[in-house]
C-alpha cells in the first residue's frame, strides 16, 4: 500500500508544511508563493477554508492536501488547522502554525491504513531575502512525527511510534524560477525513536528506542515548477538535480521483539556515521559509511550471546547516466574494516580452533572511465539500448584498494587496464585490454592445509588448486605468493613473464 509514489509527494508536502521554505518579503507574498510550490500536486488536491488579514498578519485556516493514488489503492490527506505570516517591519516575515498537523495513509475507502501526526514545540520561522532568493531560518525545541493509529481491515493494530528531533537549528534557501532550486542545511542536538507493538493475542511483540547525537543534515535540490508526478513511470527527469546527505555521531538502541516462540533482543551502538547521495540526469553515486558498530543479540532458544562488531563499514558507487564526448568516471567499494564475532559463534564451524579467530578485514575498491552509448534515463532510448550489444565503452579501470585478512590469509594487489573500443578482434566481442594486475597472498598454503585437516576440503581438490598456483604464482618467501597477469599492446596474454595462448 505505502508506495514509493506516494510517499515521494507526502514527504515534500510535508517539508513544505514544516519548514515553510517558501517565501518573499511581505506575508501575502509568502502565502501566495507557498500555494504556487503546492500545485504540483494539483490544484484540485488543495483547498483552503479560510484567509484572513489583522494588522500585519494573514492568517491561513483548515488547510487540507488530499493525493488519491487508484492504481496502488492509496489516498494520502495531510491537514494544517492554521499558518500565520507576520510582517515584522525590517523586510522579513514570521511564519507560524499549528503544533499538531494530522497525516493519514489509508485505501481509497478510508478503512485501511495509518494516522499519523507532525508535531512541533517553539518552532520560528524567519523569511528573508527578496523574490530571487529567498532565505528560511528556523528554529525547534522538537520536531517529529507521531504514530497514532493503524488499522487492518477494521481491526486495530496496537502499536505506538514516534520518531523526534530535538533541539532543532537550520536554513533553508529557495532560488524561484522555471528550474526551483532549494538549498537546505539543518542539525539535530539528538534524534529521539520509539516503536512499541504488543499483541498478546498473537503472541508477537516488537519494541525498539533509542537514540542518535549530533544529527545533520545538508543538500541542494532543484526540479522544474511545472513537473507532474502524476504520471511517475514518465515523468521528464532531465531536470531534476538532488545532492545531499547526513551525518551521525554515537547511535545506541535497544530491541525486543517475539513471534510465537521465536525471539530476540539486544542492543546496538555506533560512534557515528554519514551517507552522501548525487543523482541528476548524468549521474548516480552514493556512500555510506558507519563507524565503531557493536551489535550484541540474544537469540531465544540460541544457548549463547552473538556478539558482532567491526571498526568500520561502508559501501560507495558512482556511475555516468547519459551520453557524453568524453569518457566518464565511475567507481565501487567496499570497506569492512575488523570485522569480529565472539568465539562462540567461530566454534560453530571450527570447534578444534584451527582457524584464526582475528577479526575479519575486506575492503575493495575499483575506478575506472566509461562512454554511455545512451541515456539511460530516457525511456525513448530504452529499448534501442536493451536491443544494443554494447551500451556503453569501457575505456580504463584500476584496483585502488585491494586488502583482504582473514582465516590467516593475506590478499593485497594493484593493477590498471585501458581498453581499445576500435579492436573488437584480439578478443571476440570485447574491447582489447592493454595493461596489468599484480596480486600477493600469503598464508594460501596454510589455509588450505587446515581446511583438509578439518575436513571441510578434499585433499584431491587441494591438490589440484596448488598444481594451479604453480602455473599461475610465483613463490616470494615462507607461504608467500605473487601473480601478474598482464595484457600487452599487441593483444598477448602474460602471466609471470610466461605467454599464455588466448
Amino acid at each position: 500500500m505505502f508506495s514509493p509514489r506516494t510517499l515521494l509527494p507526502l514527504s515534500a508536502a510535508a517539508m513544505l508544511l514544516g519548514s515553510t521554505a517558501i517565501a518573499d518579503v511581505t506575508a501575502a507574498d509568502v502565502w501566495a508563493d507557498f500555494q504556487e510550490s503546492l500545485s504540483v500536486y494539483g490544484d484540485e488536491q488543495i483547498s483552503i477554508g479560510s484567509e484572513s488579514v489583522d494588522g500585519d498578519t494573514l492568517t491561513v485556516s483548515d488547510i487540507q492536501i488530499e493525493m488519491l493514488d487508484p492504481q496502488a489503492d492509496m489516498a494520502v490527506r495531510m491537514t494544517v488547522d492554521a499558518m500565520s505570516f507576520t510582517d515584522q517591519g525590517d523586510g522579513t516575515v514570521l511564519i507560524t502554525m499549528s503544533e499538531t498537523m494530522p497525516i493519514s495513509f489509508t485505501d481509497l475507502e478510508g478503512e485501511n491504513g495509518l494516522t499519523a501526526s507532525l508535531r512541533t514545540t517553539g518552532l520560528n520561522i524567519v523569511a528573508s531575502g527578496t523574490p530571487d532568493e529567498l532565505t528560511y531560518d528556523i528554529t525547534a525545541a522538537t520536531y517529529g512525527i507521531t504514530l497514532d493509529s493503524v488499522s487492518d481491515f477494521g481491526e486495530t493494530i496496537p502499536i505506538d511510534a514516534a520518531f523526534t528531533m530535538n533541539g532543532v537549528t537550520g536554513t533553508y534557501v529557495i532560488r524561484p524560477g522555471d528550474i526551483r532550486e532549494t538549498v537546505y542545511e539543518l542539525n539535530g542536538d539528538r534524534l529521539d525513536l520509539f516503536v512499541d507493538f504488543d499483541d498478546p493475542s498473537e503472541q508477537a511483540r516488537f519494541n525498539i528506542s533509542g537514540q542518535i547525537a549530533n544529527f545533520a543534515t545538508a543538500g541542494r535540490a532543484s526540479a522544474p515548477t511545472d513537473i507532474s508526478f502524476d504520471d511517475p513511470e514518465n515523468v521528464d527527469l532531465s531536470d531534476i538535480d538532488i545532492e545531499g546527505g547526513y551525518t551521525f555521531g554515537e547511535l545506541a538502541y535497544v530491541f525486543d521483539f517475539l513471534d510465537g516462540n521465536d525471539g530476540a533482543s539486544g542492543t546496538i551502538q555506533a560512534a557515528g556515521g554519514l551517507l552522501d547521495l548525487t543523482f541528476n540526469y548524468d549521474l548516480v553515486s552514493y556512500e555510506t559509511a558507519v563507524q565503531g558498530l557493536q551489535a550484541d543479540v540474544m537469540v531465544n532458544g540460541f544457548p549463547f550471546p552473538i556478539n558482532i562488531a567491526a571498526a568500520e563499514y561502508g559501501l560507495n558507487f558512482a556511475m555516468p547516466l547519459s551520453q557524453s564526448e568524453e569518457p566518464a568516471p565511475m567507481s565501487i567499494g567496499i570497506n569492512i574494516t575488523e570485522l569480529g564475532i565472539n568465539d562462540e559463534i567461530w566454534m560453530l564451524g571450527d570447534p578444534a580452533g584451527q582457524l584464526p579467530h582475528d577479526p575479519v578485514t575486506a575492503q575493495i575498491g575499483i575506478s575506472g572511465t566509461v562512454k554511455m552509448l545512451f541515456d539511460l534515463l530516457d525511456p525513448e532510448q530504452q529499448m534501442a539500448m536493451a536491443m544494443a550489444a554494447m551500451p556503453a565503452e569501457p575505456h580504463s579501470v584500476q584496483i585502488d584498494t585491494l586488502n583482504i585478512d582473514a582465516l590467516g590469509l593475506q590478499v593485497t594487489g594493484e593493477g590498471a587496464f585501458t581498453f581499445d573500443n576500435t579492436d573488437m578482434q584480439t578478443i571476440p566481442g570485447v574491447p582489447r585490454p592493454e595493461g596489468s594486475v599484480t596480486v600477493n597472498a600469503a598464508g594460501l598454503n596454510g589455509l588450505l592445509d587446515t581446511l583438509v585437516n578439518m575436513g571441510l576440503v578434499p585433499a584431491d581438490q587441494i591438490m589440484g588448486a596448488r598444481m594451479m598456483m604453480g602455473m599461475f604464482a610465483t613463490s616470494t618467501g615462507d607461504d608467500q605468493l605473487t601473480s601478474t597477469l598482464e595484457m600487452n599492446s599487441e593483444g598477448h596474454l602474460i602471466i609471470n613473464g610466461q605467454r599464455l595462448p588466448l
